[in-house]
């Protein structure tokens, strides 16, 4: 029961994520194992508006697709969004822990993200 609850509440999240494909990729670590870079679950929401708005001014993200019209825009959920940013940052900055730090609001994961959603239908 707590895998399925576990895998639950990442459904939401991955399906976001994979609905992009640019946010989607992973890099990929010295042994060849995916890896994304996610907004913490335990970080303030203040802070990972902090992150995101470092990305997307001086980080150099271009930040459209979670703006107002974008194919990521969902001002509902901060996670999902800061998730985005912070992946797609990770990704044009190099695949290191320094590039997916975010002041301690972000993690590396090599969760495969459509393993969780294959489960998750098959539950559901």
């Amino acid at each position: 029961m707590g895998s399925l609850l576990f895998a639950g509440g990442y459904f939401f999240l991955v399906f976001w994520l994979l609905s992009s494909p640019k946010a989607a990729q992973g890099g990929a670590d010295a042994v060849g194992r995916k890896l994304w870079c996610v907004a913490k679950n335990n970080a303030a929401d203040s802070a990972l508006q902090s992150g995101i708005d470092w990305a997307c001014s001086a980080g150099g993200n271009d930040c459209g697709p979670i703006q107002l019209g974008g194919a990521c825009y969902d001002p509902s959920d901060i996670r999902r969004t800061a998730s985005f940013v912070f992946n797609d940052y990770f990704l044009k900055h190099g695949l290191s822990d320094e590039n997916c730090n975010f002041a301690s609001n972000a993690a590396l994961t090599s969760l495969n993200l459509v393993t969780i959603i294959a489960d998750f239908h098959r539950v559901a």
